[in-house]
């Protein structure tokens, strides 16, 4: 995330939107109190909220925003052509993953 500027919430919960399984990953991954913040007040965090409330894994400078995104495609790129992609895009036996239907 950019440490400079932008935030990072939930905008249905201002919109008084619903979404199935919305609620599922920030209680299953952040603490109660966090949860809370994001699922029922919507809270904008900061950089550095996010980074020290867990929803981000760090918050990085912009001018070195692109090498860190390509560091970490590298790290990652094994994993993808081990299927691990492919494996987490499917939840309840159907694909979340879809082909658009336009082309560009």
């Amino acid at each position: 995330m950019n440490s400079q500027r932008g935030f990072i919430s939930m905008p249905p919960v201002d919109l008084g939107m619903y979404f199935p399984g919305v609620g599922v990953l920030p209680r299953l991954k952040l603490r109660p109190q966090i949860a809370r913040k994001v699922l029922l007040e919507g809270h904008r965090f900061t950089g550095e909220e996010a980074l020290r409330d867990g929803l981000v894994d760090f918050i990085v400078q912009p001018d070195d925003m692109l090498a860190v995104a390509f560091a970490l495609a590298a790290k990652w790129a094994p994993k993808a052509k081990a299927g691990a992609v492919q494996q987490i895009s499917h939840v309840y036996g159907r694909s979340t993953f879809l082909p658009g239907k336009t082309k560009l």
